[in-house]
């Protein structure tokens, strides 16, 4: 048995490879060190995006998704295409349809700037997802699709995966575009009186 390299740490680890230093570390730390290089990667691009520093973001896509259980993923891909959020739906999402909120260009420097405005609302031990904030849900929303994401393909395969006999488990997060109404209404109505 391989014991984690932490201080004081007594669980069974794995080899950890960022580049060719070799670490041996049990999953919690393998986490922990993998979200402290995404922290700092973030804070380099946002410090980078106040300056306008950035001219131009990486090659890729970033989506922004809602989960089943509720919570927004953003996350990339380098090609925005509907084998993507099938295997999203089926490997992390219990094989109900992801809803698409926004794909844009972009790719990892975007998805770093997205997860450091985002960050107050990370959910803990999770590495990509979010709060269902209205606010978040809002911006996700303003984002939109980019032209080149095929909408109508995606839309039609989910519509014929929710009618399936078959289909393992009805959609848990109801329809975001209706509830995105019902909430700009009751914020509309607390403030107007």
């Amino acid at each position: 048995m391989t014991i984690c390299v932490e201080t004081n740490c007594t669980q069974e680890g794995d080899a950890y490879m960022p580049g060719t230093v070799h670490l041996i570390l049990c999953e919690q730390h393998r986490y922990e060190l993998g979200t402290d290089q995404k922290k700092r990667a973030r804070k380099v691009i946002a410090d980078l995006d106040s300056v306008g520093g950035i001219t131009r973001h990486t090659d890729g896509w970033t989506y922004v998704v809602r989960m089943a259980n509720g919570n927004v993923k953003i996350g990339t891909t380098k090609k925005p295409e509907l084998d993507r959020f099938q295997g999203l739906s089926r490997d992390k999402n219990d094989g109900v349809p992801v809803h698409v909120l926004a794909v844009v260009k972009g790719g990892d420097s975007l998805e770093y700037l997205f997860h450091e405005k985002w960050f107050g609302l990370k959910v803990p031990k999770r590495m990509e997802e979010f709060h269902p904030d209205p606010d978040l849900l809002r911006w996700a929303e303003g984002l939109g699709t980019d032209g080149e994401w095929d909408t109508d393909r995606y839309e039609n395969w989910t519509e014929g995966r929710h009618n399936r006999k078959d289909a393992p488990v009805p959609e848990m997060f109801g329809d975001v575009v209706e509830q995105m109404k019902q909430l700009r209404k009751k914020e509309n109505e607390d403030f107007w009186g």
